[in-house]
């Protein structure tokens, strides 16, 4: 995800998850720098961004998540996609 936001505060990436597809952690990275290692679980989950890391008020956020599972592997059907998490919404905000 890219966005521009205005801010010269913290932020806070507010994620709500529908789905999660293993136990592994989730890498979260803003603008490349990895902010931490995170295990989302089904609900609310916030990440604090620090404003040093976005001085040109430019957010680019990737979440690099390994050892995807199908629903097949972890035998709940025969759903062969390789998953990792469900974002059903998020946000950002300054609290």
């Amino acid at each position: 995800m890219v966005m521009r936001v205005d801010s010269s505060n913290d932020l806070f990436l507010h994620l709500n998850i529908g789905g999660v597809f293993n136990k592994n952690h989730v890498d979260v990275y803003i603008n490349d720098i990895i902010i931490g290692s995170y295990e989302f679980v089904i609900s609310d989950n916030i990440i604090q961004i620090p404003k040093e890391i976005y001085p040109d008020n430019l957010l680019r956020i990737m979440l690099e998540i390994k050892d995807q599972k199908s629903p097949k592997d972890m035998g709940l059907s025969g759903d062969t996609r390789k998953l990792g998490i469900g974002v059903r919404s998020f946000y950002i905000d300054t609290q």
